[in-house]
């Protein structure tokens, strides 16, 4: 079997790709190299596949990706005999715990470990969507792409592993991806590419952990050498392949201003009316308070004259009490005081003034009697 290896890297952001490959005949490396962009490997391809050695009957080629060290999170799971029935469905609920974004955003995989746990691999739709370009120029192949730490799955300890240059450790049930320049000891092995192959070549179990899966799923076409037409057709599927992506990340960024805009439009009501305590449906919440606006500013509202006439007509149907004591306006309202000589007459005032659309406000006994604070809505002379 031939193998091309290839192991993605980030340089300056996470959609800024550049790739280190190798390629195997059998165990031996026949060569190896770099590129910085998938045309570039596109056309590296082409290339090997024009060689003669390649190109033999009935020779089987595996292309094998491994993702950027640190975009991948995998970890050693327990899971019960009914979450390992269903576990494509509770799988990003178990994971939630683990992760700082919404499980949403996140592609999983998992792939049986021993007795009652698997290994749980986590990564973004949108660094996904990158790597695809990458795995697009090999649609007409096996292609794998795979977390680096899982050719270390085998031998889980907490001792330093540096694995094609990147360095990760074992701890708390999970792969941690270490900077060289905080590592905590040095790595106890250093594995290269040929390392690699020969651990590819020992087993052919790690299809388990193969990342296309899913909506991912590669399906592999043929396993011949590409005709010179088919890498025009390869070249244009990686452009629409570009496109999408940067279609998808715009989309998240509208997503992410959408978000912004609707937490500030809430947090701003909140701040007028906070005696609503939270948002639920801000639209709903807006229109129930216009409507009640509304409601309010049609409610009729009585003129002075109109406030001094009733609390005529009060003062002689309750001549036995003291009687208004003050009246005074305030914004879009009246407030007076009455002042009766027991709490029964003021209860009685009270009812009568209810009657007209007055509110109690204050009762307050005094040396003299019951002192009643009253409003009634208004406006101004």
């Amino acid at each position: 079997m031939q193998r091309l290896i290839v192991q993605l890297r980030e340089t300056t952001s996470c959609d800024h790709l550049v790739a280190d490959w190798w390629f195997f005949d059998g165990l031996q490396l026949t060569s190896q190299g770099n590129a910085i962009s998938p045309e570039q490997m596109a056309t590296t391809w082409q290339h090997l596949q024009q060689q003669a050695a390649f190109a033999k009957q009935g020779r089987l080629v595996e292309v094998v990706l491994f993702a950027p060290a640190h975009r991948v999170h995998m970890r050693l799971l327990n899971v019960s005999k009914g979450q390992g029935r269903h576990l494509n469905r509770v799988l990003p609920y178990l994971m939630e715990p683990f992760l700082g974004q919404s499980v949403d955003e996140m592609h999983f995989v998992a792939a049986p470990a021993q007795d009652e746990k698997v290994w749980a691999f986590a990564v973004a739709h949108s660094h996904m969507l990158a790597w695809q370009i990458w795995s697009a120029v090999f649609t007409d192949y096996r292609v794998s792409l795979f977390a680096l730490p899982c050719l270390l799955s085998t031998t889980a300890t907490e001792k330093v592993t540096e694995l094609l240059g990147e360095c990760f450790q074992f701890q708390c049930e999970q792969w941690c991806w270490l900077p060289k320049n905080l590592m905590p000891q040095q790595a106890t092995s250093v594995l290269d590419g040929i390392s690699v192959n020969q651990i590819l070549n020992q087993s052919k179990t790690w299809a388990r952990f193969n990342l296309l899966q899913a909506r991912y799923q590669v399906r592999c076409q043929r396993n011949t050498t590409l005709q010179p037409w088919r890498w025009a057709a390869v070249l244009s599927l990686l452009a629409f392949s570009a496109y999408s992506l940067n279609t998808y990340l715009d989309t998240q960024s509208l997503n992410q201003q959408a978000q912004y805009w609707e937490t500030t439009a809430n947090q701003a009501f909140l701040k007028l009316l906070p005696e609503e305590g939270r948002v639920v449906n801000l639209t709903r919440q807006m229109a129930a308070r216009l409507q009640h606006v509304r409601e309010v500013s049609a409610e009729q509202v009585a003129s002075a004259y109109e406030v001094l006439t009733m609390l005529d007509s009060v003062r002689d149907d309750t001549a036995k009490t003291q009687g208004l004591q003050s009246i005074a306006w305030q914004p879009q309202s009246y407030r007076f005081e009455w002042r009766t000589n027991s709490r029964t007459e003021l209860e009685r005032i009270q009812q009568i003034l209810s009657s007209k659309g007055v509110e109690l406000e204050q009762t307050v006994r005094q040396e003299q009697g019951y002192l009643g604070v009253f409003r009634a809505q208004g406006v101004a002379l």
